[in-house]
């Protein structure tokens, strides 16, 4: 607790006064230090504490002041420091950049710039954002309970309103960071794979000047959010599911037999309603009989192609169970997603390379519409498929396949150990090592059985052939994981609806086709590819035209066409372990503890949540 302590009766007013609009309170449900936290502002803000006297007195002026305040942040270091920006020396940075002036109040109360932020942050939900992270919930009542007025010719003290203006400065960094690059961070999203990545600190300072001058802040915060069409059509279909959900959402439909046509049953009219409200059937064609028409068919058959299921136009048990996933969990599905198109480079090149994990599917969009699509195959879940933004630069034709170290220890060796001679059925070649001058051994001279899969010292590699598990093309872009796309022999997984086979690399449906797309500038057609593949000669090509790769996973996105949406589901998990991060509280606290005041009991803004908003996941 900072100041000095509020007595019992003097609490019980400000409660009232706090909460006099709110209907039901039960104090029950706010956790001690959110308490803490509310009476230790409203104590801030109705004691007056005056300065002692001091050999350096403190100047009058608004900034002087300020300043004062801020000090003894610019002389600490966040714990984060490692992590994430500095949290208190990025709000030290801001107000230099503004000559240590007052942003959001004057003397004579919040500025017309201080009333657009709460609006602002009041609606951040239509940003798939939580208004409660930016303390909306706690500065509205403060504000109201001022003990000045606009109108009023009287000012007030410097001691009321500085503090304010930190708190609003605190939640405009957090929100314009969360805006721009998303409240979570993930860990598999390192610089090195995420090219042309700005932080936001020094960007904001900047073009906040701007906005201020100008009175538009709407603008301001409209140019940090994700510049791409599937975003905006995300945020669209959240207000629509919102809206749904605020009329009540939609009844679970009651198991029991497929529905399909010939089938009459009670529960037609209720999978008829369900698939009105989303739109898959139309008003004209709805109707509240009992029996199973063409038009309800071909509404189902819409249905299954947005969530990814066979479509059969059979209402079975994993369409029904789909159907009644509620309004609430698809609406976290969408704020889900739209964090994630945060975490992407804000430019994903004119002509880029997409594969979208969850929906198993690349595309190729050039000017923002889809050129080609592809169906593909990624990573089972205990091998995940990381994400990643890179530039492809080269593609082989016909090539070798280094088996990766864990493959050969788990995968290979054992079937080595059943079959002395598997290696040599898939021509595979043994080497002493990874160098570049390794020798070639003959199998038939080691002794397997020797070697465990925690231990394996030799190389293997696969010759170019029909059998090669990389297939007769594969597609390069510098990473980390060593990740890449690639053809293959198993064609037949590609007839699945769920496609996670592999061990951790894509592999795509159509290389031919693609690698003719990719190279279509550089005079290589399909006769000519595939003449160069039947040489069974390997062959680089470096691209002239590099493009950009981002694998991404999106459980819920929209057609780059007509702005349908789609629902996937979470093959990874990973949606859960976001919500869950994103639900987590974050420190709430605004103003200090008395060890970190100013001399004379003048409270100052301590550090409580990193200013950027930035939380570290392995998401």
């Amino acid at each position: 607790m900072c100041g000095t302590p509020v007595a019992n009766y003097e609490y019980e007013w400000i409660k009232r006064r706090l909460y006099a609009s709110t209907t039901t309170f039960d104090l029950t449900e706010f956790e001690l230090n959110k308490l803490t936290i509310v009476y230790t502002i409203i104590a801030s803000l109705w004691l007056m504490l005056p300065l002692p006297a001091s050999s350096n007195p403190i100047s009058d002026s608004p900034e002087d002041l300020l300043r004062s305040w801020l000090l003894p942040l610019s002389q600490s270091q966040s714990i984060n420091a490692k992590k994430s920006f500095k949290g208190d020396n990025t709000l030290v940075r801001f107000y230099e950049k503004h000559n240590f002036k007052l942003i959001w109040f004057n003397p004579k109360g919040i500025t017309p710039q201080g009333k657009d932020l709460l609006k602002i942050l009041a609606n951040a939900a239509r940003e798939g954002l939580n208004p409660t992270q930016y303390q909306v919930s706690q500065l509205e009542p403060i504000i109201q309970n001022l003990i000045w007025r606009e109108d009023e010719e009287t000012s007030a003290p410097l001691n009321q309103i500085i503090p304010l203006d930190i708190a609003f400065t605190r939640s405009f960094l957090k929100y314009a960071s969360d805006l721009q690059h998303g409240r979570m961070y993930p860990k598999e999203f390192t610089v090195a794979d995420r090219p042309g990545i700005t932080f936001f600190p020094e960007i904001a300072t900047i073009r906040l000047k701007t906005a201020v001058r100008q009175g538009d802040l709407k603008s301001f915060f409209a140019a940090l959010t994700p510049r791409h069409t599937e975003y905006d059509s995300l945020k669209q279909h959240l207000d629509r599911y919102e809206t749904i959900k605020q009329l009540g959402g939609w009844q679970q439909i009651p198991s029991g037999p497929s529905l399909k046509i010939g089938i009459r049953s009670p529960r037609i009219p209720i999978l008829s309603r369900r698939l009105l409200i989303t739109g898959d059937l139309p008003l004209a064609q709805f109707s509240t009989q009992d029996h199973f028409t063409e038009s309800l068919e071909k509404a189902v058959i819409r249905y299954q192609h947005r969530n990814g299921l066979e479509a059969d136009g059979i209402a079975g048990k994993a369409t029904l169970d789909c159907l009644n996933i509620s309004v609430e969990q698809r609406i976290a599905q969408i704020k889900l997603n739209m964090e994630r198109w945060r975490w992407l480079p804000p430019d994903l090149g004119p002509r880029h390379l997409m594969v979208n994990i969850p929906g198993f599917e690349l595309k190729i969009t050039q000017n923002h519409l889809p050129q080609e699509t592809m169906r593909v195959i990624v990573g089972r879940k205990k091998r995940q498929t990381p994400l990643l933004s890179s530039t492809m630069t080269y593609l082989e034709l016909n090539p070798f396949w280094n088996v990766p170290s864990r493959i050969a220890r788990k995968d290979i060796l054992p079937k080595i150990q059943i079959d002395p001679h598997y290696l040599v059925k898939n021509s595979i070649r043994v080497l002493t090592g990874w160098e570049h001058n390794s020798l070639m051994l003959n199998p038939s001279d080691i002794d397997w059985q020797k070697f465990s899969t925690k231990y394996l010292p030799y190389r293997f590699r696969q010759d170019p052939s029909p059998k090669n598990a990389l297939g007769q093309i594969k597609f390069m872009f510098p990473n980390h994981q060593s990740i890449y796309i690639h053809d293959t022999p198993g064609k037949s997984l590609f007839k699945k609806e769920v496609r996670s086979f592999s061990s951790g690399c894509i592999r795509v449906e159509d290389p031919v086709t693609l690698a003719q797309l990719l190279l279509e500038n550089q005079q290589w057609d399909l006769r000519r590819i595939n003449n160069a593949i039947d040489s069974q000669k390997r062959r680089v090509i470096v691209m002239e035209e590099p493009i950009p790769v981002h694998l991404v996973y999106f459980t819920a996105w929209t057609d780059g066409r007509d702005g349908t949406l789609s629902f996937r589901k979470d093959i990874y998990g990973r949606d859960q372990r976001l919500l869950a991060a994103l639900n987590r509280k974050a420190p709430q606290t605004l103003w200090c503890d008395t060890d970190n005041h100013l001399s004379g009991g003048l409270l100052h803004v301590t550090r409580a949540v990193n200013s950027s908003g930035r939380e570290h996941q392995n998401i």
